[in-house]
């Protein structure tokens, strides 16, 4: 999925609430780099699904940049997104409900992607 499409889709179910497009690529982003972090490092392809999906999302030419979540989790932007928008607009009771959504949907992608990718062999339990 496209950050233009996941932008599209959180402005048609936010569409009362005022959110420049910066403001949701910058949420679009955190949402990124939490499942790179926390999903995909340490797993056999994560050197190259840094290089193709990490860093800063360029503000100039965001709209065709593709996001790492595959299809069956690629609503998972999405649901930070919508979060992040009620927490702002200090709508405690939608921000939370919106943010179990999201950790649970956090939750199955780390869970299929694990089953599905193998743990590099020197990766390093301890610190």
């Amino acid at each position: 999925m496209t950050v233009d499409k996941v932008i599209e889709t959180i402005k048609a179910v936010k569409c009362g609430y005022d959110a420049g497009d910066e403001q949701l690529v910058h949420f679009i982003e955190t949402a990124e780099n939490m499942i790179l972090s926390d999903i995909v490092s340490g797993r056999e392809g994560d050197a190259e699904m840094m290089e193709q999906y990490g860093g800063a999302i360029d503000l100039d030419s965001y709209r065709e940049r593709e996001l790492c979540a595959p299809k069956p989790f690629e609503d998972i932007y999405m649901q930070y997104a919508v979060s992040q928008l009620d927490l702002l607009a200090e709508e405690g009771e939608r921000y939370l409900n919106d943010m179990a959504v999201f950790r649970d949907t956090f939750i199955d992608l780390k869970r299929w992607w694990w089953q599905t990718k193998r743990q590099k062999s020197n990766y390093n339990y301890h610190y």
